[in-house]
């Protein structure tokens, strides 16, 4: 089918569909409040670009784990700031089974993979969920009235996620403590004041005050997939695209791999 910017010819194609993907990415979050790489990157070497490219440097090259847990810091504070938008909502309203079949009357699965990590897709889906169940009262909705909270796929991991950074243990807890220890607490969240701490070794934490892993006592690791890690559930999203009739691109340019692959 040739490109076409009509709405009946969408309608149409979503009818007939029987397996939905949703490819989401930082847009999809944007009108949350959420800054994303992409807008950071496309500024003029401002302090927060310069933080973005030097944080790069430092993750890629493990030099400085007292940076990195500020600048995740940072966005932890941030994303509990922030809240699902309706484009969200909307999304978490397709995962319940009888509203996808008032949409699409011949879809079978719809399935949601997105490259954010800020954890406000699932919230939308557990708040959603929430509404339903104390409208219902003791009523309880049947399954396809409720929506589906294994219907997300986070690909790039998750923000509020704490792992051990040794390859040689499994430990990670989804932790929304702030701070997750003193230490940063006593750190400024804003982005020029972190990206002067990258070479004032005043605002430099020890690495024995950061963030630990609660099983084995090394040091412990935002819980999201770095450039140059593999995604998360390749194997499953691989079976999940190869299956799809109908995939709809939200907030992404598709231009990271391998999402850019999608479509081949």
């Amino acid at each position: 089918m040739p490109p076409s910017a009509s709405e009946s010819e969408f309608q149409d194609a979503v009818r007939k569909a029987k397996c939905i993907i949703v490819v989401a990415g930082a847009g999809l979050s944007a009108a949350s409040g959420r800054v994303t790489f992409q807008r950071v990157g496309a500024c003029s070497m401002t302090a927060s670009s310069q933080v973005f490219q030097r944080f790069v440097e430092l993750v890629a090259s493990g030099a400085n784990p007292s940076f990195c847990w500020q600048f995740y810091h940072y966005r932890r504070e941030t994303a509990l700031k922030c809240a699902p938008n309706d484009a969200h909502r909307v999304l978490a309203q397709l995962s319940i089974p009888k509203t996808l079949k008032k949409i699409a009357p011949n879809a079978t699965s719809y399935d949601l993979i997105t490259q954010n990590v800020d954890g406000l897709s699932p919230r939308a889906l557990r708040e959603l969920e929430a509404e339903i169940m104390e409208a219902r009262g003791e009523d309880r909705p049947a399954k396809s009235e409720r929506p589906r909270l294994d219907s997300i796929t986070e690909m790039h991991g998750k923000l509020f996620e704490v792992k051990c950074s040794s390859d040689d243990c499994n430990w990670a807890v989804e932790d929304y403590t702030m701070p997750l220890c003193p230490a940063l607490g006593a750190t400024s969240n804003e982005l020029e004041d972190i990206q002067g701490g990258i070479e004032n070794t005043e605002k430099s934490i020890d690495e024995k005050d950061l963030p630990r892993c609660a099983k084995c006592g090394a040091l412990a690791r935002p819980g999201v997939v770095w450039f140059g890690e593999t995604p998360r559930y390749m194997s499953e999203i691989n079976q999940k695209v190869f299956r799809a009739d109908l995939c709809l691109v939200i907030g992404t340019s598709s231009t990271v791999m391998p999402i850019r692959t999608f479509d081949s």
